[in-house]
C-alpha cells in the first residue's frame, strides 16, 4: 500500500495515509428513534433479538432499538410493552455535551504533543470522512520512526458518533502515557517496550454531529462479515473489500493492515461490561453464546479490564462485567470480530458508560475507573509466545502463519519486521509457522509461564539447505546425509522436528 503524506503536524517524519472519498455522500435526514422494546417471555426475546433490527443495549427482557420510522412501527405491531427514549429528528442530537474535546482541538493537540514528546510521538490522519474531517491518529512509542520487534495495540473510540466517554478517556490516557514519561517506571517500560496506537475519533462526522451514524451509516455494523464476505483470511488470499465499506471502514481497514495489530479494544457507551469476540457466528441465534478459540484468551482479557474497573466488575447485570457478544445481543458487520477473524488481531468492545453523554464533571470519575483498567489491558499483550519468523538464508523478515494446535484462529507475522505475538494463558503449546514457498516449520512443547512472553524465533527454509540460492539434487543429498549422521555444516532439520525421513520429502517436494 502506498503511503502518501497529506498534513504534517510536528517535528520528524509522519505517518500519512489517502483514503478513496467518496464521490457524492449526504447525511440522511431521516428521523431515527431510539426505543426500549420489553420482551415478555424467552420466546419473545428471541424473535427481538434476532429480528434484524440495529439493537444498542439489552438488559434482561428488555431490548434498545436505533430504528427509523419504518421500523418503528414494525415494532409497535407486536404489541410487546414499547417506551420511546429519544427521537433524533435528522439522524444527530439536539444535544451536545458541554465541557468535552471537540473534534477541532484534536488536531492542534495531538501537534503539540508532537512537538513537544518527539523522540516518543508521531501523529497525522488515517484519511478524511465524508463531510472532509480528519481521522486523528498517535502513535507512542520510543523511536516511534523505526519499525521494530515490538507487540502492537491499539484503542479507539466514537465508531459511534454519540458516544462521546471513550473519547475522553483516549485523551486522558494519550496525557498519562506522556506526562509520565521518565518519571514512572512502569509507563516508561510500557512506552519503551510497546507500540501504542490511540484513534480518539473513529466517526468525526458523526461526533461533531453527536449521532450515532456516518452518513446514515452504522460503522459497526459495515465491516466486511464472515459468511458473507469473506470465509478465510488476507493471508490466504481473501481481497480486503475497503472498497465496498463506508469511508472511515476502509480507512481503519488499511491503517490495520499497514501497520497490524496483536491486541486491540474500541470503546462505546451506552452498558457497563467487557464485550468478547464472536459478535456474529452464522447459524448461532443472537442471545446464545457464539464461541471462538480463544475463549480463554478473550475471557481473560475481559477480566483483565473489568476487574481494574470496580462499577463494571460489580455490575449487578452482566457476572463480573463480562460477557460473550453474541450471548448479548448478535451484530453483524462489526469491527470486532473482523478484526480478529479476518487479520488474527484480538479485540474487544468495551462499554465503559451507562450514559453515553453524562455532564462533562464526571469525566475525572471515569477516568478514576478506567485508568487502571486500560493499562492492564494494554499490558496483558505482554504474554504468550512471540517471536520473529525469518528466511533461514536472507535472514529478510517473512509475512507468515502461525497456527497454534487445537485453535483454528491463526496469528501473522508483520510484514516489514516479521515479528509475531500470540497472545495464550501458562501452558504448554504446539505451534506451526507456515509462508509460502518455505517449507512448514513445527516447534512443539513450547512452555508459557505466567509472566512475561516465551521468544521462539523461527528461520524457515526453502529447501535450499545448503544454501547455494537454487533447490536442486545437491540439497536433496545433503538433507539425506544428515539424516544418515554424516557431518554437515547446514542445518538439515527443515521441518522443526528433528532429521528424518520427513525432511527429506520436504526438501525433495520443494525442489521439485
Amino acid at each position: 500500500m502506498n503511503v502518501t503524506p497529506r498534513t504534517s503536524y510536528g517535528r520528524g517524519p509522519l505517518f500519512m495515509f489517502v483514503c478513496v472519498l467518496a464521490l457524492s455522500v449526504c447525511a440522511s435526514a431521516s428521523p431515527f428513534y431510539i426505543v426500549e422494546v420489553t420482551a415478555p417471555d424467552e420466546v419473545a426475546l428471541a424473535d427481538l433479538l434476532n429480528c434484524g433490527l440495529t439493537i444498542d443495549n439489552r438488559v434482561d427482557r428488555k431490548v434498545t432499538f436505533y430504528v427509523n420510522e419504518e421500523e418503528l412501527e414494525q415494532l409497535k405491531k407486536l404489541s410487546y410493552p414499547l417506551h420511546l427514549l429519544e427521537t433524533i429528528p435528522d439522524g444527530s442530537s439536539a444535544e451536545k455535551a458541554s465541557g468535552y474535546t471537540s473534534y477541532d482541538q484534536i488536531g492542534p493537540l495531538f501537534s503539540s504533543y508532537a512537538n513537544q514528546y518527539p523522540n516518543i510521538v508521531q501523529t497525522g490522519t488515517l484519511g478524511q470522512t465524508p463531510q472532509y474531517r480528519e481521522i486523528w491518529a498517535i502513535k507512542i512509542t520510543l523511536t516511534p520512526e523505526q519499525e521494530a520487534d515490538k507487540p502492537v495495540v491499539k484503542y479507539i473510540a466514537a465508531i459511534h458518533g454519540d458516544e462521546i466517554v471513550g473519547v475522553e478517556m483516549c485523551l486522558y490516557f494519550i496525557q498519562d502515557l506522556l506526562e509520565n514519561f521518565g518519571k514512572n517506571p512502569f509507563i516508561s517500560d510500557l512506552i519503551c517496550k510497546t507500540v501504542i496506537w490511540v484513534v480518539p475519533i473513529m466517526n468525526p462526522d458523526g461526533h461533531a454531529a453527536v449521532s450515532r451514524y456516518s452518513a446514515g451509516k452504522d460503522l459497526n455494523r459495515n465491516f466486511p462479515a464472515y459468511g458473507q464476505h469473506y470465509s478465510t483470511t488476507l493471508f490466504d488470499g481473501e481481497p480486503l473489500g475497503d472498497e465496498k465499506v463506508p469511508v472511515e471502514n476502509g480507512c481503519i481497514m488499511r491503517w490495520h493492515v499497514r501497520y497490524p495489530a496483536n491486541l486491540c479494544a474500541n470503546f462505546h457507551g451506552g452498558a457497563l461490561l467487557a464485550n468478547y469476540p464472536y459478535d456474529n457466528t452464522p447459524g448461532i441465534s443472537s442471545g446464545s453464546p457464539a464461541i471462538s478459540p480463544d475463549d480463554d484468551v478473550f475471557r481473560y482479557l475481559a477480566l483483565e479490564y473489568s476487574r481494574n474497573n470496580p462499577p463494571m466488575y460489580q455490575s449487578p447485570i452482566f457476572p463480573q462485567g463480562i460477557i460473550n457478544g453474541s450471548a448479548w445481543y448478535s451484530i453483524t458487520g462489526g469491527m470486532m470480530d473482523w478484526h480478529y477473524r479476518f487479520l488474527g488481531c484480538p479485540e474487544l468492545t468495551l462499554e465503559i458508560s451507562a450514559d453515553k453523554r453524562p455532564p462533562a464533571s464526571q469525566l475525572p470519575r471515569f477516568w478514576d475507573e478506567n485508568r487502571d483498567a486500560m493499562y492492564a489491558y494494554l499490558s496483558a499483550v505482554h504474554m504468550g509466545i512471540r517471536g520473529l519468523v525469518k528466511d533461514r538464508t536472507t535472514k529478510l523478515p517473512l509475512w507468515a502463519k502461525v497456527m497454534t494446535h487445537d485453535r483454528a484462529q491463526p496469528v501473522f507475522t508483520s510484514r516489514a519486521v516479521g515479528n509475531y505475538h500470540r497472545l495464550l494463558l501458562p501452558g504448554t503449546y504446539n505451534l506451526t509457522y507456515q509462508a509460502p514457498g518455505y517449507i512448514t516449520y513445527h516447534a512443539d512443547a513450547i512452555a508459557v509461564e505466567s509472566s512475561g512472553t516465551t521468544r521462539k524465533d523461527i528461520f524457515l527454509s526453502d529447501g535450499d539447505v545448503n544454501q547455494d540460492g537454487t533447490k536442486d539434487a545437491e540439497d536433496v543429498q545433503a538433507v539425506v546425509n544428515a539424516a544418515l549422521g554424516k557431518a554437515t555444516s547446514f542445518d538439515a532439520d527443515v521441518d522443526g522436528r528433528g532429521l528424518s525421513a520427513t525432511d527429506i520429502q520436504a526438501v525433495i517436494n520443494a525442489v521439485l
